[in-house]
């Protein structure tokens, strides 16, 4: 698995890639038969598309599509010695894409496919986003959730994220002492030993699952040829079993 970081120009490469996964994670926001221009109208809403950083998960180890003349760069391998390309690469898996505000990087949008959720690769990629923001000297994240998507908001906590009141979608307003807001900000304030803390941990995971991925499908190759040395074998003395038989008829 790698995460890698995309500018709006070089992103468009993946345009395919992040459809399905936006498809997947965001159903019905972007219709299928809708260009390609319409669905990067639509994520990136009213922000500005130039100032869009996406942040890419991919469950292979080919090399990068790029973008003539784009800003790109593989920020991290989860394989510590890459075994050879596989005949066809596997999909990207998971994404993020956020944009300066103020004094922060906001995030627009976070998603990872359903086969590979609950492995932590959300977190990942936040966390890859969060060191990207602090090396950029940005000392927090944040981003908009309603505040009925409960299961939502506990995410982000368990992420370190507080939540912020806001008026938005709401009668009186988050300050004027009216009805609370539907939608809400969660933020993460953090320094560098949180930002790289965070991110290692979230890499050994990564370099974890690699392992274990690849020690169950070396155990079943190996169980797959001891099956069939002894379903050879099993034909061999098969056969020369009706050889003999065949010696005896005749004498």
């Amino acid at each position: 698995m790698r995460v890698e970081v995309f500018d709006a120009t070089a992103v468009r490469a993946h345009v395919d890639e992040v459809r399905r996964v936006h498809a997947e994670c965001f159903p019905g926001e972007v219709a299928d038969d809708e260009p390609d221009a319409a669905f990067w109208d639509r994520v990136t809403a009213c922000h500005d598309e130039d100032a869009i950083t996406w942040f890419l998960l991919f469950d292979d180890d080919g090399p990068a599509i790029e973008a003539e003349g784009s800003a790109h760069e593989m920020i991290f391998d989860a394989k510590t010695s890459p075994p050879p390309p596989p005949p066809a690469p596997r999909p990207l898996i998971g994404f993020a894409a956020a944009t300066p505000y103020t004094a922060s990087l906001y995030g627009m949008h976070l998603g990872v496919t359903r086969p590979h959720r609950g492995r932590g690769h959300g977190a990942w990629i936040m966390r890859e986003a969060q060191c990207w923001a602090h090396e950029r000297g940005y000392p927090k994240v944040q981003a908009t959730v309603e505040r009925a998507s409960t299961r939502l908001m506990k995410y982000y906590a368990s992420l370190g994220a507080t939540v912020v009141e806001t008026g938005f979608g709401g009668g009186g307003g988050g300050g004027g002492g009216g009805e609370a807001g539907s939608i809400v900000r969660v933020e993460r304030v953090f320094d560098e030993v949180i930002a790289t803390t965070e991110r290692d941990a979230s890499r050994a995971h990564a370099r974890a699952l690699e392992s274990s991925a690849a020690a169950a499908a070396a155990g079943s190759g190996a169980g797959t040829r001891r099956r069939r040395a002894a379903g050879s074998g099993a034909a061999s003395f098969a056969a020369g079993a009706v050889v003999a038989m065949l010696l005896r008829r005749r004498r």
